[in-house]
């Protein structure tokens, strides 16, 4: 079968799973809804960038149906298929840190596999590779946030390995690989790269993370094919902005693995206003230059490349400590107006926008976190539940915690632990005769919404327990099925 034509035919089928996906997040509520300061103004999806991995799976599907061998390359798919999941995931639960950075050394030890350097004579040196590679999955994955930046960028990496694959005497690796990612990013893109407030999805977790490993995947093998590591230089703006903004967080004691808005580029299309699309072409556009010029003009020798890569780095990374010399504060300014207008949230419009999440929340419940510090060990949430949430059962074994019913009505209901029973119930409400609960130490426990609308405040130190029994309905409340 010409290849033009199977192209065309994965090209359509990655636009048909796009917009099932499309259906999919709008019946599943998997949308982030424009609000009063949104950079977006319709409804946009998240995760629209599993598409990725769809195209890798097509990918595979079409090499098996044109009788081609792809067993060498199973664990690189199992590798993606398990940090695509794992990012999915996310978008709906919260995973540990410990448990991510677990599941992503896994993932990419299976890359290796596939790149033939699980060499266990020589682990240390492995697990050192593992842990840049890891690394570097985690800076481009971070490297998102603005319409446009992740399309544009994959592309500008993947287009100069697709020719240098063709200009190799010997591939480094399969071209119809290379060709069927760029059409996935071709059609996330093309829903994505689009200006301001114009976007109809995001790549989400799984798109940054997938893509990256991705491309990550090319250029492990384009080094080992050519033992040549100045390769990189096709990393290079993304790694210096990501690197250089990582050790700026580093020098200021901040956490490095919370979510900011400082890189170089969000501040372009942030604090200094650009569009979205012309900051995500100038990412794009630099990098694609910076790669064919060292395909292209560059003496195909040790020597050159490594200067060419000093050259470019020392530039590129004088060029970003200038911008931030000069627009940083402007980041600062924005930081200092968001902490002034913090004071101000928790009020009525606030707690209806919080109410009308829980509503279309699957679960029938909504959460905002007010600790401003991931480093503290209290915890001081706002939840919004209807009537038809069932809380899990937890307790605290470090603290007393208190509950303060801020609207509706509440009620929290006391558990034996050994009875599996329902010892005693507390109803709590702003106009009630119990307005807050202080909650003894280790003592199991769940509240359950008597009316909609209902919000209340939970403080504690550290995390509950949590327990997901058997529940059976005994007349007004739930209690533990002895059989659960």
């Amino acid at each position: 079968m010409n290849t033009w034509l199977l192209y065309f035919i994965i090209a359509a089928l990655l636009v048909g799973a796009e917009l099932l996906y499309f259906r999919i997040a709008d019946k599943c509520h998997i949308v982030d809804k424009p609000k009063e300061k949104s950079s977006h103004f319709s409804i946009a999806r998240r995760g629209g960038g599993v598409i990725f991995l769809l195209s890798i799976v097509l990918w595979g599907v079409m090499m098996l149906l044109l009788g081609n061998e792809i067993v060498d390359y199973l664990p690189f798919l199992c590798g993606l298929l398990i940090v695509a999941v794992v990012s999915f995931w996310e978008e709906f639960h919260s995973v540990p840190d410990s448990v991510r950075v677990a599941i992503q050394f896994v993932a990419m030890g299976l890359m290796f596999w596939t790149m033939g350097v699980m060499y266990w004579d020589l682990w240390w040196k492995v697990l050192i590779a593992l842990t840049l590679f890891v690394g570097a999955m985690n800076v481009i994955n971070a490297m998102d946030g603005i319409n446009g930046i992740t399309a544009g960028y994959s592309i500008a990496v993947l287009l100069p390995l697709f020719l240098l694959n063709n200009l190799l005497e010997e591939h480094f690796m399969l071209d119809s690989l290379l060709g069927v990612s760029m059409l996935g990013v071709l059609v996330f893109g093309f829903y994505n790269f689009r200006p301001n407030g114009m976007a109809k999805t995001f790549a989400g977790s799984v798109g940054s993370v997938g893509i990256a490993f991705i491309l990550l995947f090319a250029m492990g093998k384009l080094i080992i094919k050519t033992s040549d590591i100045t390769w990189l230089a096709f990393l290079v703006v993304y790694g210096v902005d990501g690197c250089l903004t990582i050790f700026h967080q580093i020098i200021r004691r901040e956490s490095i693995g919370r979510t900011h808005r400082k890189h170089a580029y969000q501040l372009m299309a942030n604090e200094l206003g650009m569009n979205h699309v012309v900051v995500s072409c100038i990412y794009m556009g630099l990098q694609l230059v910076i790669s064919l010029i060292m395909i292209y003009l560059i003496p195909d020798t040790a020597e050159a490349h490594w200067i060419y890569l000093i050259v470019v780095g020392l530039v590129l990374s004088v060029a970003y400590i200038l911008f931030m010399k000069k627009y940083y504060h402007l980041y600062e300014a924005y930081m200092q107006r968001l902490r002034v207008e913090s004071c101000e949230k928790i009020t009525p419009a606030f707690l209806d926008s919080l109410t009308e999440q829980a509503k279309v929340s699957p679960d029938r419940y909504a959460n905002y976190d007010l600790c401003d510090s991931d480093k503290g060990l209290s915890r001081r949430m706002l939840y919004a539940i209807e009537p038809a949430c069932v809380a899990s059962l937890h307790r605290n074994q470090k603290s007393v915690e208190t509950l303060v019913c801020m609207r509706g009505r509440v009620v929290d209901e006391f558990y034996d632990a050994l009875e599996q029973r329902c010892i005693a119930t507390h109803e709590l409400s702003p106009s009630g005769p119990s307005v807050a609960l202080n909650i003894p130490v280790g003592q199991w426990h769940k509240v359950r919404a008597l009316e909609s609308g209902t919000v209340f405040l939970v403080v504690q130190d550290g995390k509950p327990e949590m327990k997901k029994p058997s529940l059976v309905y005994v007349g007004s409340h739930y209690e533990l099925s002895r059989n659960g």
